[in-house]
Parts: structure tokens; sequence; C-alpha cells
């Protein structure tokens, strides 16, 4: 019984994990929702904030919808938009020069992204990430950069890229890492579920076994009381269960044979008695003659 209450617990824990995790990725995208809007209006002074803002609702609500989609789905989801919240924000400080230091909201939804424990979802984020980049370099510059020219930018590019597979690598072999602990938990688990049923069943085996000797042993009992009594009609009709039905069988045998050795001897004693009679009288009518 503790075994299956710890079951209980760490399913329920589990669960509870998970949730708070979920939790989690969607404040975080609510939170990131107005970021890009409140930047350029207030920042940098762009009047196409309104833009950012329809933009990032956008993607705020793909991440509210995830929430239904099938988790094979979900994560995907749920990492464009973290990615896409900072492209956004990153462009929305056009020309800035903050807007080189938005590039370190890409490393923290790196780590935000890890808590899927997807490890396909992470590398899809670091592939959204590394394109993002690359492409942008090349066509739109003023939108990853606040200058410089195109050599520049291709090796901020590098630098960056280098850094991202760099987090990206770590995340990875930690989520594998984690994954694997919780897969090995799980077949622990699993395992001590399974002695814990084998051991249920003997339990369970045993305890049935001992009512049946205990029910086997009053049966008999009362048989032989009645049959102390005089009774010799004491057979048992009711099936033991199991081995111990041969023990009925061989009392029953006992007590058939033991009612037609008296019957006999019953029997033998009238043909005596019988016969002392018959002696007797076959004396007195031989004294009268």
């Amino acid at each position: 019984m503790r075994n299956m209450k710890q079951k209980v617990t760490n399913e329920q824990n589990a669960s509870g994990k998970s949730s708070n995790e979920r939790a989690i990725q969607q404040v975080t995208s609510w939170l990131l929702m107005p970021a890009p809007a409140l930047a350029a209006l207030f920042l940098n002074g762009n009047a196409n904030w309104w833009v950012f803002a329809g933009l990032s609702l956008a993607l705020g609500v793909m991440a509210f919808a995830s929430k239904a989609m099938p988790p094979s789905t979900r994560d995907y989801v749920l990492t464009f938009c973290f990615v896409g919240h900072c492209i956004l924000f990153t462009a929305s400080l056009s020309g800035h020069a903050w807007q080189l230091d938005t590039h370190m909201l890409f490393f923290a939804v790196l780590a935000i992204v890890s808590t899927l424990s997807n490890p396909k979802a992470l590398v899809f984020a670091t592939v959204l990430v590394a394109l993002h980049h690359i492409s942008f370099s090349f066509l739109l510059p003023k939108l990853v950069y606040p200058g410089g020219d195109l050599m520049q930018n291709i090796q901020r590019t590098v630098l960056h890229a280098v850094i991202l597979l760099l987090e990206a690598g770590v995340l990875l072999i930690s989520l594998l890492k984690s994954l694997a602990a919780d897969q090995q938990l799980k077949q622990q688990q699993d395992a001590a579920r399974a002695q814990t049923a084998v051991a249920e069943a003997a339990e369970a085996k045993a305890t049935q076994s001992q009512q049946d000797a205990e029910h086997v042993v009053a049966t008999v009992g009362t048989h032989l009381s009645e049959m102390s009594q005089g009774r010799l009609d004491c057979v048992i009709h009711e099936s033991f269960p199991g081995d111990y039905d041969q023990l009925r069988l061989d009392f029953n045998a006992t007590v058939d044979s033991l009612k037609q050795t008296i019957e006999q001897v019953i029997e033998s004693s009238h043909s005596i008695t019988n016969g002392a009679t018959e002696i007797s009288q076959a004396s007195d009518d031989l004294s009268h003659r």
C-alpha cells in the first residue's frame, strides 16, 4: 500500500512539474508580447509601433492556441513564437544603440525552449535564430544590427553563431542527460511497481490460503464432532478449495467405511441374538420333555 501511495505521489509530482513548466512558458510568452511595440514607441520613437504590436499579438495568440495542440506540434509552435518575439524586439529598435544588446534575448530564449524537454525543438530554435541572422544580415541588415558595413555584420553574425552553437550544445547535452535520467527513473519506478504487484499477489494468495485452511479445519472439526455424537451420516457435501478437496473425499470415504462396518456389526449382533434365542427355546423345550 505504501508503494502504491508513493507511485501516485511520483506521478502527481511529475504532472505538477510539467504543469508548472507550461505555465512559465505561457507567462513568458505573454510578457514578451508587448515588448517590441513598447520598445518601438518609447525607446525608438517609431511611428509604425502598431505593426510590431499586431505581429506580437499574433504570436501571443499562437502561443496560447498551442495549449490545445498535440505535444509534438505544440513545442514547435511555442519555439517559433519565442524566436519570433526576439526577432520583432530586435527589429523594433532598428538603428538604436541598444539594438545590438537585444541579441542577448535570443540566448535567453534558447534556455526557455530547453524547458520544453524536447531536443528537436531546441535544435529547431537554433536553426531559426541562425537563419534569421544569416538571411537578414544580407537582406535587411538594419533589422539586425544598428550599423556597420556588410563585412562587419557578417563578422558579428559569425561571432553570434559561435556563441549560439556553444550555448545550444550545452543545453542540448544537459537536456539529453535529464531525459536519460528521467527515463531511467521511470524504468526503476516501473520495476518497483511490478515487484509491488508480485508481492501483493503473493500476499493475497497467502491470505487466501490461510483462510481456506481455517475453513477446512473448522468444517472437518464440526463433522468430527457430529461423528463423536454417533451420527454416521455426517459426510461433507461442500467442496473444498484446491488440494483440500482430497481431504474431504478421504473423510467421506472413512465415514462410509465406518458406517458399513458398524452396520455389519449390528447385523451380526442381531444374528447372534436370534441364534441364542433359538438355542434357549430349544433348551427349554428339551427340559420340558
